[in-house]
């Protein structure tokens, strides 16, 4: 009976270790300096002696770090620092995968997360964490999991108008990391 539980341990542990290098995959050093100019593109609210960030007005609305919304009211008064603005980032995209897929299992019939491309993982998720999971449009959906890039290009469905209109920092960040990247993780393949 012992022998048994410490298969059941050992197998626990195994499944829980290969999410986690899962998530690790996903959420590289590079696509979290991606992120971040997503979110923040130019440090709005951050003190440069400091290195703290303080709320700021966004048209999302009050905007710390790389978060939209003030969670927490004593960032109001004592900011967040720059360390732990990265870490919440890292923290809550890996919290969004797990919805994520979920999401894509029930809405899309996807067998798993895990067998999507890491361009795939990484363009649903960005948009996931960015927008929201229920927000993300259905023909950009489609388009990422069959790799359709020259619709998802051509139609420009990676497109961010929230209320019609168009986010062009985000839009910029997005075209530079996967249209007109000349680093070989260009959609189109150029």
């Amino acid at each position: 009976m012992k022998n048994l539980f410490k298969i059941f341990l050992s197998a626990l542990f195994l499944i829980n270790f290969a999410h986690a290098q899962n998530d690790e995959s996903i959420v590289s050093d590079d696509f979290i300096s991606y992120m971040k100019s997503v979110m923040n593109p130019f440090d709005f609210g951050l003190n440069k002696e400091t290195q703290i960030y303080m709320p700021y007005s966004s048209r999302y609305g009050r905007c710390i770090g790389f978060e939209k919304g003030v969670e927490d009211i004593a960032y109001y008064s004592k900011g967040m620092t720059v360390s732990d603005a990265e870490k919440r980032l890292i923290k809550k995209l890996k919290a969004t995968i797990a919805p994520l897929s979920d999401y894509l299992k029930k809405n899309y019939k996807l067998e798993s997360f895990d067998n999507l491309t890491v361009t795939q993982r990484e363009i649903l998720l960005d948009r996931a964490y960015e927008s929201g999971i229920n927000n993300m449009p259905k023909n950009f959906v489609e388009a990422v999991l069959k790799q359709d890039w020259q619709n998802f290009v051509a139609k420009v469905l990676y497109n961010r108008a929230p209320e019609g209109w168009p986010d062009a920092y985000k839009n910029k960040a997005f075209g530079y990391r996967w249209v007109n990247n000349k680093k070989g993780n260009n959609l189109l393949g150029k």
